[in-house]
């Protein structure tokens, strides 16, 4: 029973209004006071038909005046009309080279659009504000079936500081050559500071043993986004090096996301590296689902995603099958050198055949996540791991029984002891 004052009942349906009107009245056995509350709702009715009338009023003004606008722009556009027939070439179909259509991607704010076309050649998209979209795509990344309708049968290279490719399928035979890597997707420069991925297919057609998809060295950090994506049949050691080449980070990524994307028959693991003087944003994986295949786990696998200093990672919702468990293979790792307090959160990820759902270094030198920051989470459920050992390791090797919990900070924050239902922490000294 509610017999809350109100001042409108605006905000509810006729469900709830009945609950709270009968609910009032009948609160009460007297006669005045019933008479009363019936008047008072009466009352904030009236009221509120009278804040209607007047919005609506307004409403009404407002779509009068568009039409009278509308009415004025028609009546210019009659005055000083345009004679189509000197503009013959914009109803001619041109039919353009793929080399033509590449080279709109050199220009800067160039907004290219192709569909049911199949491209020959490397895109190199050093133009600034780049937008290389493909149409007609059906399908959908998570179930397998994404399918653009323009494909590129090459690389994709990027220099251009803002670029965003949407519903496209690269093909490439991603490989190392001479010492020098061919990835499926590279920077030069240095100048790229946000990259976005929208419904596209980065698909490796060879089987080179150090076949990558993302090669990170000079990009210019800033955000890079990934978002319905499919990855498949890539066999390096390292799927995905967010921006460096395995090595210490030079640069900051203020994010990095991969949200509902499917990584399919891959081999390597993924590394979002940070500054320790001046750490990345964020991490976000969510919603994705990895589906190791035929090719198996690559023998140096050793995480899904790892990422280091890193103020913010969130990684909720996520898959994972067809794993291969050895004692030192994790599905996250984070962890950092830097001073700057970090936190993570853990929570509705689906694992199999893993020593541990988070690896998170420890020892000297290392700093602990903030365990009391409002958003810090690390939990599962007994449905949500199947043959994983442990939920959490907190110590540098991962499965060395011999290293000691000391962080940097560990007199402010003690070992994480996490909700990993049914699962305990790894056992060290």
């Amino acid at each position: 029973m509610s017999n809350e004052l109100k001042t409108t009942f605006a905000d509810l349906d006729k469900d709830a209004f009945k609950v709270y009107a009968y609910d009032l009245v009948e609160a009460g056995c007297e006669g005045p006071p019933r008479q009363r509350l019936q008047a008072y709702m009466l009352q904030t009715i009236a009221r509120d038909r009278a804040v209607q009338a007047e919005q609506q009023l307004s409403l009404s003004q407002t779509r009068m005046r568009s039409r009278q606008h509308q009415d004025v722009l028609e009546e210019l556009v009659l005055q000083h009309m345009h004679d189509y027939g000197r503009s013959q070439d914009l109803f001619t179909e041109v039919n353009k080279t793929d080399q033509e259509i590449l080279n709109y991607l050199t220009a800067d704010n160039a907004e290219v659009f192709v569909k049911d076309r199949t491209i020959t050649g490397d895109a190199v998209l050093s133009g600034d504000g780049v937008k290389f979209s493909g149409l007609n795509i059906l399908g959908t990344a998570l179930d397998g079936d994404l399918t653009p309708s323009v494909i590129v049968n090459g690389r994709l290279i990027i220099s251009g500081t803002d670029v965003t490719v949407d519903g496209i399928h690269f093909k490439f035979e991603a490989k190392w050559v001479g010492g020098d890597e061919l990835p499926m997707v590279s920077f030069t420069g240095g100048t790229n500071t946000k990259l976005t991925f929208k419904n596209c297919v980065f698909e490796n057609l060879g089987s080179d043993a150090d076949a990558r998809f993302f090669y990170g060295a000079n990009s210019g950090g800033g955000t890079q986004e990934f978002d319905g994506c499919l990855i498949k049949n890539f066999t390096s050691w390292l799927l995905l090096d967010a921006t460096t080449a395995s090595g210490t980070a030079t640069v900051k990524l203020d994010s990095f996301k991969m949200d509902s994307c499917k990584i399919e028959n891959c081999m390597g693991s993924m590394a979002v590296r940070g500054k320790v003087d001046d750490p990345n944003g964020s991490l976000t994986f969510t919603n994705n689902l990895v589906a190791f295949g035929a090719n198996g786990q690559h023998a140096s696998f050793w995480d899904v995603i790892e990422t280091n200093n890193t103020l913010r990672v969130v990684c909720t919702g996520n898959t994972v099958t067809g794993a291969t468990k050895t004692d030192n293979r994790g599905f996250l790792q984070a962890w950092s050198r830097s001073a700057i307090p970090w936190m993570v959160r853990y929570e509705q990820n689906t694992i199999a055949n893993f020593a541990a759902c988070f690896r998170c270094a420890c020892n000297a030198t290392f700093y602990a996540p903030n365990t009391y920051d409002v958003q810090h989470s690390l939990t599962s459920l007994t449905t949500e791991t199947t043959n994983v050992d442990n939920g959490g390791s907190y110590v540098y090797p991962y499965n060395d029984a011999a290293q000691v919990y000391a962080p940097e900070n560990g007199t402010t924050f003690s070992e994480p002891a996490g909700d990993f239902a049914g699962l305990s922490n790894f056992a060290h000294a």
